[in-house]
């Protein structure tokens, strides 16, 4: 993949919690690239990280982030298939879907068991 081309980062729930925790969206917002949160992964902030709900508002307001529906049918249809999986979360099948398409990146953080 051509990293220059990429014109959108789609940002896993992992990902996103690691620079809310420690105040660090900054780092985002000066990024060379556009990046994004699907309605899926702000979800997932609010439901079980309440703590970081407050700086990921601010990142949305501040334009340091944008949140993005899955609507578009490749997404949806991509995102199904990934959830019957049940292999990963929302927010990790959202971040694919959306990022399935050229010039998007989705990032992820994964812990071994």
């Amino acid at each position: 993949m051509n990293f220059t081309s990429l014109s959108v980062i789609a940002a896993d729930t992992s990902v996103l919690i690691n620079f809310l925790r420690v105040d660090r969206m900054d780092l985002i917002a000066r990024h060379s690239h556009r990046f994004i949160v699907t309605d899926h992964v702000a979800a997932e902030v609010t439901d079980f990280y309440p703590d970081q709900r407050t700086r990921l508002d601010i990142a949305l307001c501040s334009g340091a982030l944008q949140q993005v529906s899955i609507d578009d049918q490749r997404e949806v249809a991509l995102f199904g298939s990934l959830i019957a999986s049940q292999r990963l979360g929302s927010g990790e099948c959202s971040a694919s879907a959306y990022s399935a398409w050229p010039s998007r990146l989705a990032i992820f953080v994964f812990c071994a068991d």
